[in-house]
């Protein structure tokens, strides 16, 4: 590796975001149809009126340009 190459990748700026998946970004017959699968009447009875689903959490570089490239996805 160029010495050059070095000190480009060293200025990289690189940070980490994430992304909630809430019960409400469902599809509303994805909804219905998890509720009924688990005998659920409200979403609230999971919480998942205010908690997420799950979270998705991925490394990206910030280009010089303001866009962001993913790196990688974060699984836990």
């Amino acid at each position: 590796m160029l010495i050059g190459d070095k000190m480009a990748k060293a200025k990289k700026r690189i940070e980490t975001i994430s992304i909630d998946i809430m019960f409400s970004d469902l599809k509303e017959d994805v909804q219905k149809y998890i509720l009924e699968q688990l005998g659920l009447k409200s979403p609230a009875e999971m919480n998942w009126d205010v908690v997420p689903l799950d979270t998705l959490e991925f490394e990206v570089e910030i280009l010089e340009n303001g866009k962001k490239r993913i790196i990688e996805k974060i699984v836990e």
